[in-house]
């Protein structure tokens, strides 16, 4: 697959690049990385505490210490959300993304986990599927879209007991 393969033109004739894959992101963008083990998945060249796929998954640059994300949670009503932006191409090419929280940052669960073994466990929740509203086109990086997981709980929380979220790749 060529890199020109990759590249569509909008009517406005605005190129804009659209990532397939992570390796064909990833050799496109550290073209000039002369060990290819600094492309791999898992590397963290830039030392920002994210593997190159995490900085494709999420929209990041793998160069420079970025800062992507901008996760959030929103109550809308009397759902909360948790909100993210992802790569388009990252999302329809598959990528895993995994949702977990925490009461105490030391204890990560997944929604849905069973949480009876679990001493002192965090309340249980569910996620709902998410929904895209794409918000950033970017010509060298990919478009993002601001994805946004409801969220339910499926036990009673317990208001003084905070509830911290993250999402991984993988």
């Amino acid at each position: 697959s060529s890199a020109a393969s990759d590249v569509y033109k909008r009517q406005s004739s605005t190129t804009l690049t659209h990532w397939k894959d992570y390796s064909l992101w990833s050799n496109a963008l550290q073209a000039h990385t002369a060990n290819p083990t600094q492309r791999a998945p898992n590397a963290d060249v830039d030392g920002d505490l994210r593997t190159n796929y995490e900085e494709y998954v999420f929209g990041g640059n793998p160069e420079f210490a970025d800062k992507v994300g901008g996760a959030s949670m929103h109550i809308s009503g009397d759902t909360p959300e948790f909100k993210i932006p992802l790569r388009d191409a990252a999302a329809a090419g598959g990528a895993k993304t995994i949702l977990e929280y925490s009461s105490d940052l030391q204890r990560w669960f997944e929604p849905g986990q069973d949480l009876t073994e679990v001493p002192v466990p965090p309340p249980a929740i569910s996620v709902g599927t998410p929904k895209a509203s794409p918000f950033q086109l970017d010509p060298i990086w990919g478009d993002l879209s601001l994805y946004t997981f409801p969220v339910s709980f499926d036990s009673p929380v317990n208001p003084v007991t905070p509830l911290f979220f993250r999402l991984r790749a993988n």
